[in-house]
């Protein structure tokens, strides 16, 4: 699908030490995936027993170190996606519909072959989630490329917040660049992200989506009233020393 709209986000950061993390940075790496695995059956039982403040909260915090510990590679993908798809399960038991499918396509984005998963423990929230399909709602408002509509006035971005590199990844001086494509829509909210590209870099893709979702924009307009489009955005990361 071709792009409405194309931005390039270019994030020069300095080559500085990175702050000891609180939780999993001591471990080996034996001893850290068995610590995120034992998290993850916390939050597996949280959510079987409708606990979903307590699970949320969980896979925030699992998905934090994960980042903070996770480098180049995608050995990390699934894990990262699981703690996504947690927590958009408990977003949705707690009535926040538009949070829980913003990290659905998250972990799918991650690791797309989380929806072939079993979430039928998790109860309605879990169901709900996996009935609708990519970019389903917007159906009947049929997103429009912009760039083919020569009369259509684009959006103005109003809120923006910069991703943080992924710690590890500024250790080992790692750049990398993806492409994200998104709808904003009538609000002026970006909708169901999805990444052009395979995912090898779980934690840069989870920093880059978990900032985008807090971007805000005067929503595109054609004829005075606002429209849906389809927006891709080009993050690249570059260490500068």
């Amino acid at each position: 699908m071709k792009a409405a709209a194309t931005s390039i986000l270019w994030l020069l950061l300095a080559a500085v030490s990175v702050q000891a993390a609180q939780n999993t940075e001591l471990l080996t790496p034996t001893q850290r995936a068995d610590a995120w695995a034992k998290a993850l059956r916390g939050i597996d039982a949280q959510l079987r027993k409708a606990e979903f403040a307590s699970a949320r909260q969980s896979a925030i915090d699992l998905a934090e170190d994960m980042v903070r510990q996770i480098g180049a590679g995608g050995s990390s993908a699934y894990t990262l996606a699981v703690a996504c798809a947690f927590r958009a399960i408990a977003e949705q038991g707690l009535g926040k519909g538009d949070d829980a499918l913003w990290y659905w396509r998250t972990a799918e984005a991650i690791f797309p072959a989380i929806d072939r998963s079993d979430l039928s423990p998790y109860g309605a929230a879990a169901a709900h989630l996996k009935e609708i399909p990519f970019r389903a709602q917007f159906d009947a408002s049929k997103p429009r490329v912009l760039a083919e509509l020569t009369d259509a006035k684009p959006p103005v971005l109003k809120k923006r917040i910069e991703p943080q590199y992924p710690p590890k990844m500024g250790e080992m001086g790692i750049t990398k660049q993806y492409v994200f494509e998104m709808i904003i829509d009538e609000r002026g909210a970006f909708r169901e992200p999805k990444v052009l590209a395979p995912v090898k870099e779980p934690s840069f893709v989870y920093i880059v989506l978990d900032a985008l979702r807090k971007w805000e924009f005067e929503p595109s307009t054609l004829d005075g009233k606002p429209i849906a489009v389809i927006y891709s955005l080009t993050v690249d990361f570059k260490m500068r020393r």
